[in-house]
């Protein structure tokens, strides 16, 4: 259908040419002829309803320049070498070793002069504080009592106001999944506790975790960490 087109299109500028009143006939170069070509076939295709796409012109020039268009990035984003520069703004990424490190306890409270030891666990199916405060774990549970002690090493007095912190406290036995400790308003509980350590003094406290019976019948492991303000801290150092 194309070569018609051209054929019928080439006849057509013949005949342009070959009208007149007896005037010289004007000789073209062959880019003329070319683009009269072109235009007569996109012309006459446009009008032919059996050819669906018909025929657009497109300059030489155009072409070439099209084809040796290409994206250049700017020089301010080139460095020296010829690579990307860098983004300042964007903060160094952590590596995997730093993003899964853990500090200890005493660190991940970062309360000055305050020095905080995991001391073991109990386990107890209620839990009493003097006369005034009693729970009792869920049938098929128990209580998993974890003992800690804060110590001031310091000179001065140490505020510790740990329930400021809103610290996470999670518990994992024998790699199970972590769950966590139950938030209570005892005076010793680690994670709600608010008192003035004297120098040298030393304070006990604990983590309440209602774990099921069946997970304490043979303890392989204890996981406890914690996790304030996007540090994690191991509840066990």
């Amino acid at each position: 259908m194309k070569g018609f087109m051209k054929k019928g299109a080439v006849i057509i500028v013949a005949g342009m040419l070959l009208t007149g009143c007896g005037e010289e006939l004007t000789t073209l170069t062959e880019s003329e002829e070319a683009i009269i070509v072109n235009y007569s076939a996109g012309t006459v295709a446009k009008f032919n309803k059996r050819q669906q796409d018909g025929l657009t012109y497109v300059a030489a020039e155009e072409e070439e320049a099209d084809e040796e268009e290409t994206v250049v990035p700017e020089e301010e984003d080139i460095n020296e070498e010829g690579q990307d520069k860098p983004d300042d703004t964007q903060e160094p990424l952590q590596s995997e070793e730093e993003a899964g490190q853990e500090v200890s306890l005493t660190e991940a409270l970062g309360i000055p002069g305050v020095e905080v030891k995991y001391m073991g666990y109990e386990l107890k199916s209620d839990y009493e504080e003097s006369d005034y405060f009693s729970m009792a774990a869920s049938e098929g549970n128990t209580y998993f009592v974890m003992k800690y002690t804060l110590t001031n090493t310091g000179s001065e007095e140490a505020v510790c106001n740990i329930l400021n912190m809103k610290p996470i406290f999670t518990l994992s036995l024998n790699g199970t999944s972590a769950r966590k400790n139950e938030v209570t308003l005892l005076p010793d509980d680690l994670s709600t506790y608010s008192a003035t350590l004297a120098p040298g003094a030393t304070q006990e406290a604990v983590l309440i975790f209602e774990v099921p019976l069946e997970e304490t019948a043979e303890i392989s492991s204890v996981q406890a960490g914690v996790q304030i303000n996007g540090v994690n801290g191991n509840a066990t150092m």
